[in-house]
């Protein structure tokens, strides 16, 4: 499916690093300050890395 214009995070890569820093940070945060639900916290550990894995591709060099 071709899309009629670039999604922001291809057209700057450098926000979407930015982006998923600033998502780490809250999460770990989140879990510092919850209750006992680690685990369910842990689980949105997986936005950022899904963040740069489609930003930057499978190797890192923005290729998919």
């Amino acid at each position: 499916m071709e899309l009629s214009r670039p999604v922001w995070y291809r057209t700057h890569p450098s926000a979407a690093l930015i982006a998923a820093v600033c998502l780490f940070a809250a999460v770990t945060a989140l879990q510092a300050v919850a209750d006992s639900s680690g685990e369910a916290v842990s689980v949105l550990y997986t936005l950022p890395i899904a963040l740069l894995a489609v930003a930057f591709g499978r190797k890192g060099d923005g290729q998919q």
